[in-house]
């Protein structure tokens, strides 16, 4: 088992980064408690001002998967990388010719077959597990990385974009 600190490439973070800063926009796919993750990828995108889109349905997911187009980024977030919406999905926005970056574990999977950006997070846990604590957090650390080398890229207009969120989401 390797550490999460081990696993965190700094290129293929980087990949990534420019992969989603330079999509007309960014889909991200997750289902259980990956779901949780890609929602708080999408929170963080949107409050920034990257264009992204995270329906929460799987049945949507395939399809907006469907839809993407050349010079456009999925994130599909599956500890397993065997779950089979994020498989169809990765399957489509790969023919779609999207760029397909994965958030899976560091073992053999299905999922990271259709990345061009297979990011990793350590085989702690059993596919039965109790909540998928450890896998969901080291999940939640590899996003935080993104979003913060998103957040340097263009530092003065994320930094204008969260502003501006803050006070329209303050004084609603």
């Amino acid at each position: 088992m390797a550490w999460l600190e081990s696993l965190s490439d700094i290129h293929l973070l980087s990949m990534a980064a420019e992969l989603i800063e330079q999509a007309r926009i960014t889909a991200i796919f997750g289902v259980g408690a990956s779901s949780l993750v890609a929602q708080d990828l999408y929170q963080k995108l949107l409050r920034i001002g990257v264009p992204c889109s995270a329906p929460l349905d799987t049945d949507l997911q395939i399809t907006a998967a469907c839809n993407l187009k050349e010079h456009d980024a999925a994130v599909i977030i599956s500890y397993s990388g065997e779950t089979p919406a994020m498989l169809s999905a990765g399957e489509w926005a790969k023919k779609k010719g999207a760029a397909v970056i994965t958030v899976t574990s560091e073992t053999s999977n299905t999922l990271r077959g259709y990345a061009r950006v297979p990011l990793l997070v350590p085989s702690t846990e059993q596919v039965f597990r109790p909540g998928a604590m450890v896998s969901r957090i080291s999940q939640l650390a590899v996003v935080d990385m993104l979003y913060s080398l998103l957040l340097t890229k263009n530092l003065n207009a994320a930094l204008q974009a969260l502003e501006e969120t803050l006070i329209a989401t303050h004084t609603a």
